[in-house]
């Protein structure tokens, strides 16, 4: 909103309807050119490991909502090509960097070998992704889940490296990254603290004995 000031009455109007003022319906024309308000709410849970900027970046990637190139040309703010600046290959989406990049799939696949689950569908999409959990150790799902949402945050820095220092970590780097930081979630924002780094490396806590 602006103020107008002067000898008289202040008067304060809304900046984009300086002949109506503000409104609630001006507010809502406003917001729903920026966000879907009728949408429905994702279905994507938070995880009370992971740091709320990762959570809230996953859940807003999840519904295509994170300023890659294919969503910036929807928006008018891209002009030229959109395809993907890490592969090359595909449209860059939000599915694309963090799942489907060939790039993306070898991080995952370092991933998965490391805590030993198997290995999905290359092709789904990101909720899926993140949501199936049946093929998971139960008593491990938490944690498991808190690695994949910040898998999806590495991704989309490692993207960001490429497009404005025009550098990439290899990927099993990355996941040695991803690997160490989730460790520190581990020890410093959860109530498992008595996980070594042994432990975590082999990803052999909490195993039944043979």
């Amino acid at each position: 909103m602006q103020q107008t000031t002067g000898q008289n009455e202040d008067i304060w109007r809304w900046k984009n309807n300086t002949a109506k003022g503000y409104s609630v319906k001006e507010v809502r024309k406003e917001l729903a050119g920026i966000i879907d308000v009728n949408a429905a709410p994702s279905s994507l849970e938070w995880s009370k490991i992971a740091t709320a900027k990762v959570n809230l970046f996953i859940w807003r990637a999840s519904e295509e909502k994170i300023p890659t190139l294919v969503a910036l040309s929807h928006r008018g703010g891209q002009r030229g090509p959109t395809d993907c600046k890490v592969c090359g290959l595909a449209p860059e989406t939000a599915n694309h960097i963090i799942v489907h990049c060939p790039f993306a799939k070898e991080v995952w696949l370092h991933l998965w070998s490391w805590m030993i689950i198997p290995i999905r569908n290359h092709d789904e999409d990101m909720k899926t992704r993140f949501q199936e959990m049946s093929d998971w150790p139960r008593n491990k799902v938490k944690i498991i889940f808190a690695i994949h949402l910040l898998a999806g945050w590495h991704l989309w820095k490692n993207r960001n490296n490429k497009v404005f220092n025009n550098s990439l970590t290899n990927p099993g780097k990355l996941a040695e990254e991803i690997k160490e930081e989730a460790f520190d979630w581990i020890k410093l924002r959860s109530r498992h603290t008595g996980i070594t780094w042994l432990e975590w490396r082999n990803f052999t806590f909490w195993n039944d004995p043979p």
